[in-house]
């Protein structure tokens, strides 16, 4: 060991028996490829321990047999019992609670009345007074025409009306809203039982276009509309680009349902302005605050598309309907891998706009590179 000028002791290389590439492993590090466990082979009885309370909610019907053989479940998988039951069509959630509660619940044949636990829905039994409850493979898609004044919530503690009076819940155990509305908003809101569906649907990397119809106070002027389609700046940082429309009384996306007009209650269409604009963000009171920006606040709100779904004009407000085959087909086809790839493209895009947009605003003049400049 020799002094360095700082005082720091360096190793020499005659003391380095191993590179930190030639070095053994040590048999804790060995972990298991699925579970991020230490293998069978080198558990004691310690370690044994710490499994079991690091994954309580999940092995509480599992012994120490089953963590020694890796037999654990696997946590993308898992769900909570009580959710679990009310999916399988057994109760609702708060009556699946009470099944539990009273003991009448077993997990891989072990009575499990402890409320939050949770199972593996590949591998776990799960048997109500000794009956098997299986999830059905289908899943559940309808749209509902959200009326004006309804939250998008399955509950309210403050007894506010909500979205959840409106669609089957019971039929369909389980059913969400993918994604939400505000208060004022009204128009397409997509259900479903499918999770995972709901979760790609609503990630950044595969982000639908929404399409909403918008009436304006004032004129929406050219200069306004090029500003808002390159992409504003807000508060909170710049919009992607969007699309915008100007659209007549008398066209189709005016009619938000069945004899109701985006003009019912206006005296007169004069100094207001009705358009269309379609967006792939979902940030926090977007349209209105993008079209506050400019001078035009949002008078009416109203959703009529969502990625390939659309609404129409024969759907009542607080009206729902099961989607079609071609629908969900759609959908399926709008979080594939290959859409992904796509919206991945336009992200990167986005940025480059978004980093020539900040550079604007400070007076300086980014390096862009367009492809068409250069051939």
């Amino acid at each position: 060991m020799t002094k360095t000028p700082g005082g720091y002791t360096q190793p020499q290389p005659q003391d380095s028996v191993h590179t930190r590439a030639t070095r053994p492993k040590r048999a804790w590090r060995t972990r298991h490829p699925n579970l991020n466990q230490p293998t069978p082979s080198t558990l004691t009885r310690e370690e044994i321990e710490r499994a079991r309370n690091r994954h309580l909610k999940i092995t509480r019907a599992y012994t120490d047999e089953d963590i020694m053989a890796g037999n654990l479940p696997s946590s993308t998988f898992t769900m909570r019992l009580q959710r679990y039951l009310a999916r399988c069509g057994v109760a609702s959630r708060r009556g699946a609670e009470k099944l539990i509660s009273a003991g009448r619940v077993t997990v891989n044949g072990v009575v499990q009345d402890v409320l939050g636990s949770k199972v593996d829905c590949a591998h776990d039994v799960v048997c109500v007074d000794g009956t098997p409850c299986v999830l059905g493979d289908e899943h559940t898609y309808l749209i509902l025409n959200k009326p004006q004044g309804v939250l998008t919530t399955m509950s309210d503690p403050f007894g506010h009306p909500c979205v959840a009076a409106l669609v089957p819940k019971d039929t369909y155990p389980g059913l969400f809203a993918v994604g939400r509305l505000d208060g004022d908003t009204t128009g397409l809101l997509l259900f479903s039982t499918d999770g995972n569906m709901g979760n790609r649907l609503l990630h950044p990397s595969h982000h639908v276009w929404k399409t909403y119809v918008c009436l304006l106070q004032g004129s929406l002027t050219r200069a306004a509309q090029k500003q808002l389609e390159a992409g504003i700046m807000l508060d909170d940082g710049p919009c992607a680009p969007s699309h915008i429309t100007r659209l007549a009384p008398t066209d189709a996306l005016c009619t938000l349902a069945p004899q109701c007009h985006i003009l019912d209650g206006i005296p007169s269409a004069r100094g207001y302005t009705i358009c269309s604009i379609s967006i792939r963000e979902g940030r926090y009171h977007q349209v209105k605050r993008m079209f506050d920006a400019v001078g035009c606040p949002v008078v009416r709100l109203h959703r009529a598309q969502f990625g390939p779904l659309s609404l129409g004009d024969a759907l009542p407000f607080g009206a729902w309907r099961m989607c079609t085959p071609a629908e969900v087909d759609a959908l399926m086809r709008t979080v594939s891998s290959s859409d992904g790839i796509a919206n991945a493209q336009t992200n990167v895009q986005t940025k480059a706009h978004t980093s020539a947009l900040r550079y604007t605003q400070h007076g300086a003049t980014p390096n862009v590179h367009n492809d068409k400049d250069t051939q």
